[in-house]
Formats: C-alpha cells, structure tokens, sequence
C-alpha cells in the first residue's frame, strides 16, 4: 500500500452554505500509466483520490491497487483559460 501525507491547501478549501468544503485535485497523470488526463475527460478514482485512465481502471477491474477500494468515474470540471494556460 503507498503511504499518503494528506494536507489541505488553501485554495482547495471553499466556503458554501457557510460551511467550508474541500474540492477534488483533479490530478493530470494517471498514477499506473502517466498518461496525460484532461479535466474535462474520463478518469477513474478511489475514496483517496488516485486517479487512474479509464484503460488502466479497466484492466484493474475497478479496483485501487493502492488502498483495494472501488474505483469510480472522477467528475468532469470545465477547464477554464486561465487554467489552461497555467497547465501548459
């Protein structure tokens, strides 16, 4: 199993309905095959966040290999410009 250090960044906290809520890292590289991942495009993740292609989710059988938990399709966020050029 990978030893994760969890730690909340600033900006991945938000404030909704006053009370503060932690967004999804929507990581770019698949963790198995360091594909390139979009975040508009289909991923897969476990409960932990590690995000997989959906190539590689498939030949895992849905199943994380770092904690055995389900691997679920990630939602899909709109990339902005900004974003984008960020990432670039």
């Amino acid at each position: 199993m990978v030893s994760r250090r969890w730690r909340v960044k600033p900006n991945q906290m938000k404030v909704v309905s006053g009370c503060p809520k932690m967004a999804l890292e929507l990581k770019r590289i698949c963790e198995r095959c360091d594909t390139t991942l979009i975040p508009g495009g289909v991923a897969y993740i476990c409960s932990y966040e590690c995000t997989f292609c959906a190539k590689c989710a498939e030949q895992m059988k849905l199943v994380c290999p770092n904690c055995k938990g389900e691997l679920v399709r990630r939602p899909r966020r709109e990339e902005s410009a900004s974003s984008a050029v960020a990432g670039a």
